[in-house]
C-alpha cells in the first residue's frame, strides 16, 4: 500500500471521530446537564464542569469510533 493510502485512512478515522464528537455535543447539551448536575449534587465551578464534560464526551466518542472501526474492519476482512 502506498503511504497516501494510510493518510486517507487516518483522515477518515479523524473525520468519523469529529462527527461522533459533534453528535454527542448536540444530543448532550452542556448547560442543561450542568443545571441537572447542580440540582442533584451541588455547586461545581463552570471551568471544572467543562473539563469533566469535555473529557467524558471525548472518551465516549473515541470508544464508539474504535468500535465502529473494528466492526467495519472485521466485516471487510471476513468478505475476503
Amino acid at each position: 500500500m502506498k503511504p497516501l493510502f494510510f493518510v486517507y485512512i487516518w483522515l477518515a478515522g479523524l473525520a468519523s471521530l469529529s462527527i461522533i464528537y459533534s453528535f454527542f455535543c448536540y444530543i448532550l447539551p452542556d448547560l442543561e446537564l450542568y443545571g441537572i448536575y447542580i440540582e442533584h449534587f451541588g455547586f461545581i465551578s463552570e471551568e471544572e464542569w467543562m473539563n469533566y464534560y469535555t473529557l467524558i464526551i471525548l472518551v465516549m466518542a473515541i470508544a464508539l469510533n474504535c468500535v465502529i472501526i473494528y466492526r467495519l474492519a472485521h466485516r471487510i476482512s471476513s468478505k475476503k
